[in-house]
């Protein structure tokens, strides 16, 4: 499978995961990241405990996915927004798949300094979407 597949994968997942937690009676109508690298979510901004998601994504999604593949979810109001996948937070050599379909690595992030960097890996197009508010 490849990161362009894998990204439209996982964002159908994550979606159905939301609104599974929207009916459980979490509160999902809010902006927020959800981080989840293979064996392991890492620390984001939601409205509930990251581990309550990866639990129900593991539940709905195919374990390639789970077991290949780190990644990013923006949610917006209950909705997926975006979606960013790869085989490495780290690689700048690793490939990047989003849904939609972004050119990921022609973007730019900016720091608190003001300095603005190109998206070469997973960390970076992270903080490019991580909201300031």
């Amino acid at each position: 499978m490849t990161e362009k597949n894998a990204a439209a994968e996982i964002s159908e997942t994550a979606q159905e995961a939301v609104k599974e937690l929207m009916k459980e009676g979490y509160g999902t109508n809010q902006n927020y990241i959800l981080s989840y690298g293979g064996n392991y979510s890492y620390e984001a901004w939601s409205p509930y405990d990251n581990e309550v998601f990866e639990e129900k994504f593991r539940s709905l999604a195919d374990e390639d996915v789970t077991d290949d593949y780190d990644f990013f979810i923006r949610v917006k109001n209950g909705e997926v927004e975006y979606t960013a996948v790869s085989k490495s937070w780290y690689s700048p050599l690793s490939t990047i798949g989003t849904y939609p379909p972004s050119p990921a690595k022609e973007m730019y992030y900016h720091t608190g300094g003001g300095v603005s960097y190109k998206v070469d890996n997973l960390i970076h197009l992270r903080e490019r979407f991580i909201p300031c508010d």
